[in-house]
């Protein structure tokens, strides 16, 4: 057997690492394109097929039916009106494998419009604070003529697939469900959550 070379070992290093390099893309750049899409499917109303992208570990908790008929309740509701002009994936944390999951935990930032319909103006900044107070100052902000808040929120999300590169389904975090996500998540993905 032939002895390799130094200029062949390090071709040989230099393409497994170009490999590892190209698959960290290729889980990044697919959790994104089906985040995106869960977001299209969002902002134009598509709840049962947004739904699709949920994980369907969530769905023994709380039904897909009752969470698609909760939303279009909240979004048809008579009392505010709410938009969503943008879902945009931001830090990605490197995959955790658990029982053959492939975890992702990942940052992502939603801008919402809401507007509270009959809303009087004293109200109005209570209801700003409030807001603040959740998403910080900077992160909101009223128009006055359309009577608009607009929230600018960071957020984490868990993207989730069988075999770590394609079909990532997701669990979107809220601090105030950490009893949810410790039914739902395993140990290793909720120390990187919370």
């Amino acid at each position: 057997m032939k002895k390799l070379t130094m200029k062949q070992i390090l071709l040989f290093a230099m393409l497994l690492l170009s490999i590892n390099i190209v698959s960290a893309q290729t889980y990044q750049e697919n959790i994104d394109a089906n985040f995106k899409e869960f977001g299209e499917l969002m902002k134009v109303g598509e709840f049962d097929k947004a739904f699709d992208y949920v994980h369907s570990d969530l769905f023994k908790v709380l039904p897909k039916s009752d969470m698609v008929k909760a939303t279009k309740q909240l979004f048809s509701s008579p009392q505010f009106s709410f938009k969503f002009s943008d879902f945009t994936t931001k830090k990605f944390n490197e995959p955790i494998i658990v029982e053959g999951k492939y975890y992702v935990v990942f940052r992502y930032n939603s801008v919402i419009e809401m507007k509270f319909n009959d809303m009087e103006a004293d109200k109005r900044s209570l209801m700003q604070m409030g807001l603040a107070n959740k998403f910080g100052p900077d992160n909101v902000s009223y128009d006055d003529n359309t009577g608009y808040f607009k929230i600018n929120a960071e957020k984490k999300s868990i993207a989730i697939s069988e075999n770590g590169k394609t079909n990532w389904k997701f669990i979107n975090v809220e601090p105030e469900q950490r009893i949810l996500m410790e039914k739902l998540l395993p140990k290793e993905v909720r120390n990187e959550v919370f």
